[in-house]
């Protein structure tokens, strides 16, 4: 598990469970929200999960103050999270918020629609099935043997 890795190497890792309906479970106002895709069009929920990042990127210097670097912030995703950290990133930019880099794993980019990177340097890890319906976004490697769901960091 990559971002568990990462953790244990002293990085600050955010997981977050997204509330537009593509967790596979999460708790919204304080009322479970289960998995449920199609709670609003394709395109909200692209916008409800970028910003859901940018929110938690805002919240860290105040819960972390001592320990979080504001100015060294990746954004990062697994499937559906992958567009949603590239626009993540790409709105970050345009404020003129720093990004140091993007972190992708089988990034659904096509199926969303994301023709577009940061400037910031952007690490993809694709399985052989997105490689084979060749999936790329910057530096990207194949991680022979593995599946889509190889991916999810549970």
């Amino acid at each position: 598990y990559f971002f568990r890795q990462l953790a244990a190497q002293g990085v600050i890792v955010v997981a977050l469970e997204h509330t537009d309906g593509t967790a596979s479970r999460t708790v919204c106002d304080d009322k479970p929200l289960p998995f449920s895709p199609f709670l609003m069009p394709p395109n909200k929920q692209q916008s409800r999960r970028a910003l859901e990042l940018l929110s938690a990127v805002r919240a860290l210097p105040r819960e972390l103050a001592d320990v979080a670097d504001e100015d060294a912030v990746f954004f990062g995703g697994h499937s559906y999270g992958g567009p949603s950290a590239v626009v993540a990133g790409l709105t970050a930019e345009r404020a003129n918020k720093a990004v140091k880099g993007i972190i992708l794993h089988d990034p659904a980019i096509a199926l969303v629609g994301v023709n577009e990177l940061p400037k910031a340097p952007t690490l993809t890890f694709t399985s052989e099935e997105y490689d084979a319906n060749e999936v790329r976004a910057g530096t990207t490697f194949v991680c022979r043997g593995a599946m889509h769901g190889n991916f999810v960091d549970a």
